[in-house]
């Protein structure tokens, strides 16, 4: 039997909503803790409004430059099964406002809106 091909990817939440990074951008993922950190907030990036305080830090390489973004709630990295990923449709893609918005997933638990870091 042959092995189902998948995405591995960083999921989050934000504004309510479950997005989903590449994983291979991201370098690294650390607790956010006490100390005031100077990293955008991943909400204000896609143009989105703050539900909740940030609780961790993503530090993504983006071609040739890195950046750190602050994330709420629980962070996870995860394999989304290839078929369970869906292109935009050409009108969604033409009239998103959402920035960085490459693609959304199904899942049991409903959609998951992947996100392009190099767009945001």
């Amino acid at each position: 039997m042959k092995a189902e091909a998948s995405l591995p990817v960083v999921t989050f939440r934000a504004a309510g909503v479950r997005f989903a990074l590449p994983a291979r951008q991201v370098v690294a993922m650390r607790p956010l803790g006490d100390a005031p950190s100077a990293a955008a907030a991943v909400e204000d990036l896609l143009g989105l409004p703050r539900e909740a305080p940030p609780a961790c830090l993503l530090h993504l390489r983006i071609r040739d430059t890195e950046m750190t973004v602050q994330v709420s709630g629980e962070v996870a990295m995860r394999q989304l099964p290839a078929t369970s990923i869906h292109p935009l449709p050409p009108l969604v893609a033409a009239c998103s406002r959402l920035k960085g918005l490459s693609a959304v997933a199904l899942d049991e638990a409903g959609m998951i809106i992947l996100i392009e870091p190099a767009r945001l």
